[in-house]
């Protein structure tokens, strides 16, 4: 198996675990968001807090996307390794 397989897959697996921290913490920090602006607004939200929470939601995808993305490629990455075997 070449050895560039499996540092690459090393590598992969590294910064998957980097991004679900970063998944973990943005999640976290939209919910603050979302708790936050029902405690203040007691009815519609304002236009800034309606942005502030779309932002951070758009910061969830965004993360979360790029969790995704890299799980797959480490899949594929998993799969040719396991059909050199």
């Amino acid at each position: 198996m070449p050895q560039t397989l499996q540092k690459r897959a090393a590598e992969l697996e590294m910064r998957v675990k980097e991004t679900a921290e970063t998944v973990k913490k943005v999640l976290r920090e939209y919910r603050e968001s979302v708790r936050a602006a029902a405690r203040i607004s007691k009815g519609t939200p304002k236009s800034r807090d309606r942005a502030r929470l779309a932002k951070k939601q758009s910061d969830l995808e965004r993360a979360n996307a790029e969790y995704m993305q890299l799980q797959k490629e480490l899949e594929s990455l998993r799969s040719r390794i396991q059909a050199r075997k």
